[in-house]
């Protein structure tokens, strides 16, 4: 945007909101509306920029669906001088009224080698030392989500005081791989149905989240099984 508008206008000409500001159907009707609805001056901007104003809703997902609503609203009432930017984690959580309004665009993760990259950058400034192995677990734990193995790192750093492969899965709130092959051991040779209900039972009892564990399988059921041949 700053790019776009330029360094002199592009303050006055967007506004974002993100996940750390309110975004009840008030603050949509009073920030957004207000925003939306301001006089365009041409400011000496070329006229395909000067036209408009851009609004920016990171982590739309997490608004009420009276919020959306109103944003609709807003959307349709002031499209001829604002346009707005809407950024989501789950598509799925935005009302169908917003999508038939919106063209999509759809971003792939971070690759693992530009995410190790920023990850040891971001190290080297903050004076970072982490364990051999350290780096490679938190790209994996991460899935490639930027923002996400940045924070954890973060937190990491301020509780404990060395960031290490264990320290990443506390963090994660990971299921720990030693357990997870023990569990798929345990199904593996299990030769009843209630073996196997067992197996799963005490597992969940030692509080791991299901969902995870679930992807952890998964995940290590795909990396045993041998390639099709063709």
């Amino acid at each position: 945007m700053k790019q776009f508008f330029g360094a002199e206008h592009w303050r006055s000409r967007v506004k974002e909101l993100n996940a750390s500001d309110e975004r009840g159907i008030n603050a949509v009707r009073e920030k957004v509306k207000t925003f939306a609805q301001l006089a365009i001056g041409g400011e000496s901007l070329a006229e395909s920029k000067a036209r408009f104003r851009v609004i920016i809703l990171d982590e739309a997902d997490s608004m009420t669906h009276d919020a959306q609503a109103a944003l609709r609203r807003i959307m349709e009432e002031f499209v001829h001088v604002t346009r707005f930017i809407i950024i989501c984690n789950y598509v799925s959580k935005i009302i169908e009224p917003l999508h038939s309004r919106c063209s999509k665009f759809r971003f792939q993760l971070v690759g693992a080698e530009f995410q190790k990259s920023r990850l040891l950058h971001i190290c080297e400034k903050e004076k970072v030392t982490m364990s051999p192995g350290a780096l490679e677990q938190l790209i994996f734990l991460s899935k490639g989500d930027m923002r996400c193995a940045v924070t954890m790192l973060q937190t990491a750093v301020h509780v404990y005081d060395k960031v290490d492969e264990d320290s990443l899965v506390e963090v994660f709130c990971a299921v720990p791989e030693s357990q997870t092959r023990g569990l798929l051991a345990r199904v593996r040779s299990a030769q009843t149905t209630d073996q196997v209900l067992g197996a799963v039972r005490d597992f969940l009892l030692e509080g791991f989240s299901g969902l995870q564990v679930m992807e952890q399988l998964l995940q290590l059921v795909a990396e045993a099984r041998p390639p099709s041949s063709s």
